[in-house]
């Protein structure tokens, strides 16, 4: 389901990254398999509400919408032309009642209401993410890739043992 994407939607995410302080990382996919191994690790739990900040083509929030049809998913994306495709992935699985993209800034975004936060942005978009997370957000945050502290949990995916990182914030470990 998930497609190619065209050249100028790369290549502009990457433009934008590079010269706008809004674009937080450039438009790189993170793989359907990585997102399954993330999800092993993470304790869904029915009723959450997860925000995806930078959530691209809306696959993390699918993925997460096939395991538990109770959990509800807001994707945070600044880029107008991924939005638009994120909204049709989630019309062609059905998921439109439980799994909402809004185009918007992620530094405008108001996170008291997630329980979860997923994020794959870039080591500077994690920086600049930071305080906002710690000030607002009590829960778990996963981030691909990128640590947001220097002793984060990490972990890694079985297939190609690529990192992603575990941040329990405002509450204890379960």
């Amino acid at each position: 389901m998930f497609h190619d994407l065209p050249d100028k939607l790369w290549l502009g995410t990457w433009l934008k990254f590079y010269f706008s302080k809004k674009y937080l990382a450039p438009y790189i996919p993170t793989p359907i398999h990585v997102i399954q191994d993330i999800l092993k690790t993470i304790p869904l739990k029915d009723n959450d509400v997860v925000y995806d900040l930078g959530s691209g083509d809306g696959r993390t929030l699918i993925e997460i919408a096939k395991l538990n049809p109770t959990i509800t998913g807001y994707g945070y994306e600044i880029d107008k032309e991924l939005c638009q495709i994120a909204k049709q992935h989630i019309h062609h699985f059905k998921f439109e009642n439980r799994l909402h993209i809004l185009q918007q800034d992620i530094m405008e975004s108001n996170l008291k209401n997630a329980t979860i936060v997923f994020l794959y942005l870039s080591e500077k978009g994690n920086q600049t993410l930071t305080q906002k997370l710690q000030s607002e957000f009590h829960g778990i945050v996963c981030s691909y890739y990128f640590p947001l502290f220097p002793n984060s949990e990490c972990h890694h995916t079985s297939k190609d043992n690529v990192p992603f990182y575990l941040h329990h914030l405002g509450q204890k470990k379960e």
